[in-house]
């Protein structure tokens, strides 16, 4: 085939039209069978379609094929980040994320693994929002297993200003899930894990000369601690720091 002829093949696609009854088909099942399924038959019929229409594009499957999967690639990838635990394509979203974490430094492990919490407290609004019980347990475990996570790397933090900001984001989220209805437990291995980095700091700085504004701080620090507000004794903590 001369160039020629290659280029008014191609032009020849841009003629191609599905048949009507074929596109309405095809809208309906994108709605009624979900968005993951949906693209996947509609890309399917379409290419049947093309077969039957064009058999110059199944002349050159190479060319063709690459350029398909390209667009399956990007169709898929914003599935993929919108999916959350107990979707098909949330397993693929947790590979990327794990992925991520190779590269992350280990001191800053800690603020990754609350960011990654974080967003699962994001999927948890989602479903409650849109009302998919059948995804609550999944998305339960999967938060409990991030917070684990955090919890064990929080002593290698490097930075605990951001390590407080991140906590009190979380606390803020959290309120925002059990607003929407849904049952949280208590974050004990977390709590935990803040309560030692508190209780040493504290102990450092009983040792120091503080000023009366920096002691009346730490006071307070300490009733925070006693009252469980694990978050709130750690900002100040990180005030008298400063």
């Amino acid at each position: 085939m001369t160039e020629k002829q290659l280029i008014g093949q191609l032009k020849q696609l841009k003629n191609i039209q599905p048949k009507e009854d074929w596109v309405i088909f095809n809208k309906e099942r994108l709605f009624e069978e979900g968005q993951e399924r949906g693209i996947i038959v509609a890309l399917a019929s379409f290419i049947k379609e093309l077969q039957k229409g064009e058999k110059f594009v199944f002349q050159h499957k190479l060319a063709f094929s690459s350029v398909l999967m390209v667009a399956i690639f990007i169709g898929l990838f914003g599935f993929v980040q919108s999916s959350v635990p107990g979707d098909s394509l949330f397993s693929i979203k947790k590979m990327a994320e794990e992925g991520q974490a190779v590269f992350v430094g280990s001191s800053y492990k800690p603020l990754h693994n609350l960011e990654i919490a974080g967003k699962r407290l994001d999927d948890l609004t989602k479903i409650a929002q849109s009302n998919n019980i059948e995804k609550l347990a999944p998305a339960l475990v999967e938060y409990k297993e991030t917070i684990s996570n955090a919890a064990k790397t929080l002593g290698q933090a490097g930075s605990m200003q951001e390590i407080a900001l991140e906590i009190k984001k979380l606390g803020e989220k959290e309120d925002k899930v059990r607003s929407l209805g849904i049952e949280l437990d208590n974050n004990k291995d977390l709590d935990n894990a803040v309560t030692d980095i508190v209780e040493r700091e504290i102990n450092v700085l009983k040792q120091t000369q503080l000023s009366e504004e920096n002691q009346k701080i730490l006071a307070d620090a300490e009733k925070d601690l006693e009252n469980g507000n694990y978050s709130a004794a750690l900002e100040k903590i990180l005030v008298i720091g400063r």
